[in-house]
């Protein structure tokens, strides 16, 4: 009778029950409950240090020589705004060739050679490369230098537009009254959209001889929501393998004896997949401080789009198979979404080739472009069809045998 029962009743429309199944599933993917709050201890300990590596602010002492091309009064406010940025404690040494300059850093005298282009006012405007940045050889600081340089590069060139446009809307330039008003506006924008620094490329390749023995700091370009989105894409796919396993396998023949158990099987390997997913989110932002209701509805698209991406590669492959694939997968889209590069630097359509990837339209969302959120949603669902297709499939190829 009580198995009758439970054959006649529905069990996919009950909600509790599928939470429930999914959390005594959600082990027997990481292999115990030790193994998973092991998982979980070691990605948030890559989060605090991905976290203080990525995010640190600029050092506290920073010495760069500076070869200004340009001469005007703009570049003039730009070495006076770097100075002063963020409190930071910048030296910026005056070199009259590039030469100099690399003389200075050879003998250990500069972490860094910044060189400021002609007609900086104009790259600016445009949105063009305007800086070259050459760091010295072993120097611990190009990161750190590239953005505190970038971000003034950034808030002067939107300054110098906004003027440009009040001018040709006017028919003159602004007063020192409007300028500030100007400025002000600028602020309580960027303010509320984040940095600039990931949504503008001011830097470029050098057109002049490099400094020798050291590397232009070009398209790598690290960021701490790109760790993250790693970390949980290598973590789910991981995990997804277990959808292909033997015992998921005869879990499945288990429950099939309930009306839909084989959907609520499914179902519940989804639910195990991202509420582990939503867990770990919630761990990398414990460093950062929180979450805005825009990073959190691009998170939880992109675990959605995650899980279903790893129940589709546990679908299609036995355990071990699964295992070793996933975290080449996982990196490889990583790296193609722009996890731990800058796509806009590198040209040639790797911008267009990262929307592409979970990973590149989960960071759209989160600089601003919200239709990715759907466009992951759209992708996860897609990814859960083929899923069951390719289930249904092993299923009858198994009652065919």
């Amino acid at each position: 009778m009580k198995a009758s029962s439970a054959k006649g009743r529905p069990v996919i429309g009950s909600l509790p029950r599928l939470f429930a199944l999914a959390v005594k599933k959600l082990p027997a993917m990481a292999g115990g409950y030790v193994s998973l709050v092991l998982a979980l201890a070691a990605a948030l300990l890559m989060f605090f240090t991905a976290h203080r590596a990525l995010e640190t602010k600029a050092p506290a002492s920073l010495r760069i020589a500076c070869v200004d091309n340009d001469a005007s009064s703009v570049s003039s406010e730009l070495v006076s705004m770097i100075l002063g940025a963020n409190g930071a404690s910048v030296e910026l040494i005056e070199c009259d060739s590039l030469d100099s300059a690399k003389a200075l850093a050879e003998g250990g005298g500069a972490e860094g050679i910044l060189v400021i282009r002609e007609a900086l006012a104009e790259h600016l405007k445009n949105g063009a490369a305007a800086l070259e940045y050459f760091p010295s050889r072993g120097a611990s600081s190009a990161q750190a230098a590239r953005e505190l340089i970038a971000g003034e590069a950034v808030t002067l060139g939107s300054r110098l537009r906004a003027e440009a446009y009040f001018e040709n809307l006017s028919g003159r330039a602004p007063s020192a009254e409007e300028k500030l008003a100007l400025e002000k506006v600028y602020t309580e924008n960027r303010a509320q959209e984040g940095s600039a620094v990931e949504k503008t490329t001011v830097f470029s390749g050098s057109e002049t001889e490099k400094p020798a023995e050291t590397d232009l700091l070009g398209a790598f370009f690290a960021r701490y929501s790109g760790f993250a989105a790693f970390v949980i894409m290598l973590i789910l796919l991981m995990l997804g393998a277990f959808s292909g396993s033997r015992d998921e396998k005869n879990c499945m023949e288990r429950i099939s004896s309930y009306r839909s158990g084989r959907s609520l099987g499914f179902l519940s390997s989804l639910a195990s997949l991202m509420l582990l997913g939503l867990v770990i989110l919630a761990l990398s932002l414990i460093p950062s401080g929180g979450a805005s209701l825009i990073q959190f509805g691009a998170g939880a698209a992109y675990i959605f789009c995650a899980s279903s991406l790893a129940l589709l590669l546990g679908s299609i492959s036995g355990s071990a198979r699964a295992e070793l694939a996933s975290p080449l997968i996982a990196f490889l889209t990583a790296l193609a979404g722009g996890c731990f590069t800058d796509p806009s630097a590198l040209g040639g359509g790797f911008k267009t080739i990262s929307r592409f990837t979970p990973q590149g339209q989960y960071l759209a969302a989160l600089e601003g472009e919200t239709a990715f959120i759907a466009v992951l949603v759209a992708a996860g669902l897609i990814l859960l069809l083929l899923s069951r297709l390719l289930a249904r499939a092993a299923k009858r190829a198994m009652q065919a045998r």
